[in-house]
């Protein structure tokens, strides 16, 4: 295999992404440390195998079956309208096939060692479960959720609940108020970022037949939809740091607030412009993980 291939296997992979299940893993360890868990080492590294090989399955599956409509993306940014890697003179699309099977071949060993050894908790196995299924029918046939409107919600579903829950529940097996306060946030700021990741790809996705939830409402209706759940996400930060059991502080709350409001402008500016949609993009990608690095720190230091 050439260096530029090498190259292109890794940008077909999504690794900045990656760091978003690490991010992630480490909010829902923190949150059962928080509550007096003793965190197991070897159960975090199996949790973290789990949700990355998960996501390397989504990635890779993703650009396979989207491939033919990324192909026409003309607006297409470094979070959105698939790598690259497939285009026209780079890797094959089988690449893509292979790399998901592959990648599910790791879940499935990561999963049979734990499960081998009794490691995994029954609230765990039905978390697992239900992980497992949102990511494969995220993009893949038959239901491939994510061109029938609904996918946004169960990718948002799957990376900022279940993943920290899963996270917890291996260390902790049970659910905290603590947890759920420290979701619904992040739930609603991920359900923005997907909205912000695919206005610049309706094109594509309209002509590809794709039929996504921005492609359903349309982009003004989405952009309305991107500032509810803006607003919801803050409230809901607000909130749980009211009732004394939220994942921070009151500092860091108006520092996301001022993030928040500063991406709105930006997106409105995207779409009445059509331009800078790479730093838009971005910064959703970047609130959401503040947000998700915010209520780390605030566990941290419970």
């Amino acid at each position: 295999m050439t260096r530029r291939n090498i190259r292109l296997l890794v940008q077909l992979s999504r690794p900045f992404f990656l760091l978003g299940g690490f991010l992630l893993v480490g909010v829902g360890s923190l949150i059962a440390r928080s509550l007096g868990a003793v965190i197991d080492p070897v159960l975090y590294l199996q949790c973290q195998a789990i949700v990355s090989t998960l996501q390397l399955m989504v990635h890779f599956s993703n650009e396979y079956f989207d491939a033919p409509g990324d192909r026409g993306n003309r607006q297409r940014t470094p979070f959105s309208g698939g790598s690259g890697a497939l285009a026209p003179g780079g890797l094959s699309r089988s690449v893509a096939a292979w790399g998901a099977a592959t990648a599910a071949v790791g879940f499935a060993l990561v999963l049979g060692r734990m499960l081998i050894t009794g490691a995994v908790p029954n609230l765990s196995k039905w978390v697992i479960a239900a992980m497992a299924l949102g990511a494969w029918s995220y993009s893949a046939p038959p239901l491939r959720l994510v061109a029938r409107g609904v996918g946004e919600i169960v990718a948002s579903f799957v990376v900022a609940v279940l993943v920290p829950t899963l996270a917890f529940t291996l260390q902790a097996d049970f659910i905290a108020w603590g947890l759920v306060l420290a979701v619904v946030p992040l739930f609603l700021f991920h359900g923005a970022m997907l909205v912000v990741l695919e206005i610049p790809d309706i094109e594509a996705d309209l002509q590809s037949g794709k039929r996504t939830l921005v492609a359903r409402l349309g982009v003004p209706a989405s952009v309305r939809l991107h500032l509810v759940l803006i607003v919801l996400g803050v409230a809901a930060l607000v909130t749980s740091r009211m009732v004394e059991l939220g994942p921070v502080e009151w500092w860091p709350i108006p520092i996301v607030g001022l993030a928040a409001c500063g991406h709105v402008v930006q997106l409105r500016r995207s779409v009445s412009s059509g331009i800078g949609w790479t730093w838009t993009a971005g910064a959703a990608v970047g609130l959401f993980a503040l947000t998700a690095l915010a209520e780390a720190v605030g566990f941290l230091s419970a």
